[in-house]
């Protein structure tokens, strides 16, 4: 059986043009091959932190695009730089950069652009610099229990 109770539906302020935001690196694209430039491609999204911006809690700027293609090193540098990744790191591949970034914490800032229709306006990625803060760790995400069948864990 399933009860519905009474509940609110809370309506989400909008994120502001041109503004920055503590966010953390919040979901990764699987990469999939850019057929007509030949390099791989996907995308990165961001989660404005409650703990910084509770009025904007849960915001999230979605679908920035990244691709290994030569003219997207500013991008990559761009982002790296806001994260502190130091000078001379290298990574094999885009898949491992985004593996790398998931869950870093960095400043976005907005720029708000509107839907086809016009009807509703999205937040995209505009430029980065580092988080003001220190210390900041990701919420879990993929949580797998873990499971002691045999009894050998000491808790």
């Amino acid at each position: 059986m399933i009860t519905i109770g009474k509940h609110e539906n809370k309506e989400f302020k909008q994120l502001e043009n041109g503004a920055f935001y503590e966010c953390f690196v919040s979901a990764v694209d699987e990469l999939e091959l850019d057929q007509a430039r030949g390099v791989m491609k996907g995308s990165v999204n961001y989660k404005v932190r409650d703990d910084m911006h509770p009025d904007y809690a849960g915001a999230e700027i979605r679908y920035d695009y990244f691709s290994e293609a030569e003219n997207m090193g500013w991008k990559i540098n761009a982002v790296a730089s806001a994260l502190v990744i130091p000078e001379g790191t290298t990574f094999n591949s885009l898949k491992e950069f985004f593996d790398f970034i998931k869950g870093k914490a960095l400043m976005v800032k907005v720029k708000l652009e509107p839907s086809q229709d016009g009807t509703k306006m999205y937040a995209k990625a505009n430029g980065y610099k580092p988080t003001e803060t220190i210390g900041f760790v990701a919420p879990l995400q993929d949580f797998t229990p873990i499971e002691d069948d045999n009894g050998d864990l000491p808790f």
